[in-house]
């Protein structure tokens, strides 16, 4: 009789202790879900990259990779005053392996941004430009006529034989052109900027029909 009592005992000892975990608990959730606070749980657990073997979706640049590089556009040749190429003001390129951040200027005077593909010349620039045009206004000889992007390194004004210049005429008008000497200060005209790089797009009309031969499919 005795050992059953204690057995009656110990079952309700039990029984209560369990219940006094189970109700402070279940308070506890009904507490949390009121206050849209979520209940922590044992089997869930944090961490940072490369802890537990989790890692993070990335890129990393290198010394050599040249990230692309947002231009200030100053608008649209040959309809374009100096004042207008010489009224934007052009970031600083971001050392390579890296990036820099452009933000929108409400009263600045630049008609937008365009993204030009990184590269060294990109990189050096001093103080670019991106000048809208057409391949007919520089001479340059497609199937169709398209708009063109000419990027204006406004910080190198140095005369150079080989190179293109965008230059301020005697009538206060802009012309890129190359010239063969230096001369041209006499007949009024000054270097506003030096022509670094030019974009022409891809278009349909520009697909070569197939020859049959690989070599030169391959160019398409």
């Amino acid at each position: 009789l005795m050992l059953r009592l204690l057995n009656l005992l110990c079952v309700l000892v039990s029984f209560f202790t369990v219940g006094s975990l189970v109700v402070p608990t279940r308070m506890l959730k009904s507490v949390n879900s009121a206050q849209n606070i979520r209940p922590s749980t044992l089997f869930m657990s944090f961490g940072l990259h490369n802890q537990n073997f989790k890692f993070l979706p990335m890129i990393r640049g290198s010394r050599e990779e040249h990230f692309p590089r947002i231009i200030h556009i100053a608008g649209v040749y040959p309809n374009l005053t100096p004042d207008e190429l010489l009224a934007p003001i052009s970031a600083p390129a971001a050392a390579p392996g890296s990036w820099t951040y452009e933000f929108a200027d409400p009263e600045g005077p630049q008609l937008g941004t365009v993204a030009i593909p990184g590269s060294e010349i990109i990189t050096n620039c001093i103080d670019p430009v991106v000048v809208i045009t057409k391949n007919t206004d520089l001479g340059v000889s497609v199937v169709e006529e398209v708009e063109m992007l000419a990027v204006i390194d406004r910080g190198d004004r140095e005369w150079a034989e080989d190179d293109f210049f965008i230059f301020r005429t005697p009538d206060n008008e802009l012309v890129i052109q190359w010239s063969d000497s230096n001369d041209f200060e006499e007949e009024g005209f000054e270097i506003l900027g030096k022509v670094v790089l030019c974009t022409v797009p891809f278009t349909d009309k520009m697909i070569k029909k197939a020859t049959g031969f690989m070599e030169e499919d391959d160019e398409n």
